[in-house]
C-alpha cells in the first residue's frame, strides 16, 4: 500500500514541490473526514481551508487526492499501524521537516506493552494521553492492544502536536481506525491550544457523556472517603443497570504515555 500511495502522490509533483502536496492533501483528507462529525457543521474556517487547498489542482489531480484517501482507507482496515508515518519517511517529507522524525510503530507497541495497557477488572475507562503525538503512533499502538484484549470501546485518547501536519496525520489514521478521540493542535509545554477535532469514534461511542458520568462517579466516591457515611448520594443512580452498559458506574484513569 505505501508503495501504491507513493506512486500516486508522484504525480501531483510534477509542479508542486512534496511538501506543500502532502500539506494541501492533509487539509482535503483531514477535512473530508471531520464533515461527518457535529462540530463540523459549525466551522467555516476549515471549510474555507479545504476549499483554498483543493483550488491549487485541476480536476484530475482532485481525484487522484481523493484515491490517495482511498489507499489510505485500504490500508488501515488491515489493522492499526502507522501508514502515514511510514509514508511520510518513504516520501523523504522529513527532510524538509527539520529533521522531524517519527518514532517506528514497533517501538511503539513496545512502549505500549510495556506501559501494562490492559482491560481493567471493573470495566473502567481508560484516558490515554499523548503529548506530543506525531502522527499518532503510540496511540495508536495502544488502540491496537485494547483491541486485542476486547476493551477498545472503553478507551477515550487525546493527542495533542504543535505541528499541523502531524494534527492532521494523527486524526486521519484516529478517525479511520475507530478510536474515541479528541485531538488538538497545540503547545504542551506552554498550554497554548488553538484547535480540537473529535474524531467519529468519539461520537459513535458517546465519549462526552460516559466521561461526565465516570467525573460525577468519581467525585461522589471521593467526598465518600472524605465525609464517610453515606450522606453523599450514589452518583451511579439509574444508570447501574448492567455491568456492560455504556451507562454503568464507571471510574476514570489516567495513563500518560510520552512519545521521544
Amino acid at each position: 500500500m505505501i508503495s501504491k500511495f507513493c506512486k500516486l502522490f508522484a504525480t501531483l509533483t510534477a509542479s508542486r514541490h512534496a511538501w506543500d502536496v502532502w500539506g494541501d492533501w492533509l487539509v482535503m483528507a483531514s477535512t473530508a473526514l471531520r464533515n461527518g462529525c457535529p462540530e463540523a457543521m459549525r466551522c467555516e474556517v476549515a471549510e474555507a481551508e479545504y476549499m483554498a487547498a483543493v483550488g491549487r489542482y485541476t480536476a484530475e489531480q482532485a481525484r487522484t487526492m481523493a484515491q490517495l484517501l482511498a489507499v489510505t482507507v485500504e490500508a488501515l482496515e488491515a489493522g492499526p499501524h502507522d501508514f502515514l508515518g511510514r509514508v511520510f519517511h518513504e516520501l523523504e517529507l522529513h527532510n524538509s521537516a527539520m529533521g522531524q522524525f517519527f518514532t517506528p510503530y514497533d517501538l511503539c507497541r513496545a512502549m505500549a506493552r510495556i506501559n501494562g495497557f490492559e482491560r481493567p477488572a471493573d470495566g473502567r475507562i481508560l484516558t490515554a494521553c499523548e503529548p506530543a503525538c506525531g502522527s499518532g503512533a503510540t496511540m495508536i499502538a495502544l488502540h491496537e492492544i485494547a483491541l486485542e484484549g476486547g476493551f477498545a470501546d472503553r478507551v477515550y485518547y487525546e493527542l495533542t502536536d504543535l505541528d499541523d501536519r502531524a494534527f492532521r496525520m494523527a486524526y486521519i489514521q484516529c478517525t479511520l481506525l475507530g478510536m474515541a478521540a479528541r485531538v488538538v493542535r497545540g503547545d504542551t509545554l506552554r498550554m497554548r491550544f488553538d484547535r480540537e477535532w473529535f474524531t467519529a469514534g468519539y461520537y459513535l461511542h458517546n465519549m462526552a457523556h460516559r466521561r461526565r458520568r465516570t467525573d460525577s462517579v468519581a467525585a461522589c466516591e471521593a467526598a465518600r472517603e472524605l465525609i464517610g457515611g453515606d450522606d453523599v448520594p450514589d452518583a451511579r443512580g439509574d444508570f447501574a443497570v448492567d455491568s456492560d452498559a455504556v451507562d454503568s458506574a464507571e471510574s476514570s484513569v489516567g495513563q500518560l504515555c510520552f512519545d521521544f
